[in-house]
């Protein structure tokens, strides 16, 4: 088995490392994020809007909460100053524009479909906060070209999630959870300004950055090599 008679071996995340401990019985397992690309997202000026805007962003499937993610939004916002924008495409769009539609906020949520990374880009600097409730992820590069934006985030515990949001620079509640979840984007809308965009940009910079995972690769094959 592969698993077992590598030198090393490396997880994206702490829940894959769960996981990978439990397939292989081995107790050394590395945790290093991967590779994001900060150049493609930067800080800019947002554009004054009347409405607050939550952005999500993933393939429209099962694992990404999307269902609980529209019923969340509606709770707290129907027929307020606010909308939800959700970016891709998958074989859920039509159930989900469903939802939308009996939860009687399909006015105020967006689907945008397929999106270029220029297109997502210029959505991050256009929302006022990213919010992606999945039920599962491996690591979560969403979240960091959030923070890399310098929008806080909404999150869940999903195993990929926890390695990046922490309470300065967001929100993680229970899978599945439209109150709680509902709860933390109201908490977001009425308390974004204490979330700094350089101090966000910065977070992320810290732990993700291109120098920052190449170092952490470098040592584990200089430990190999040794």
């Amino acid at each position: 088995d592969s698993y077992n008679t590598a030198k090393e071996l490396i997880a994206v995340g702490n829940g894959l490392k769960r996981e990978l401990e439990e397939l292989t019985k081995r107790d050394d397992i590395k945790v290093i994020g991967n590779l994001i690309h900060f150049s493609d997202f930067q800080l800019k000026d947002r554009k004054p809007n009347d409405k607050f805007i939550f952005f999500s962003l993933a393939f429209l499937e099962g694992e990404k909460g999307f269902d609980t993610l529209i019923k969340a939004f509606a709770e707290k916002y129907k027929n307020k100053n606010a909308k939800l924008v959700i970016g891709g495409d998958g074989s859920q769009m039509e159930w989900l524009k469903g939802i939308a539609k009996s939860e009687n906020v399909e006015d105020q949520v967006v689907f945008t479909g397929a999106l270029s990374r220029e297109e997502v880009a210029n959505w991050m600097n256009k929302c006022n906060a990213f919010v992606l409730p999945s039920r599962y992820e491996t690591f979560g590069v969403v979240y960091i070209e959030a923070l890399a934006s310098g929008k806080p985030v909404i999150g869940t515990f999903n195993g990929g999630a926890e390695d990046i949001v922490t309470k300065e620079v967001g929100i993680l509640v229970e899978i599945d959870n439209v109150k709680a979840l509902s709860e933390a984007m109201e908490y977001i809308e009425q308390n974004h300004k204490k979330y700094e965009p350089r101090a966000l940009r910065k977070y992320c910079t810290e732990k993700f950055s291109a120098n920052v995972i190449i170092n952490k690769i470098i040592n584990v094959y200089k430990e190999i090599i040794k």
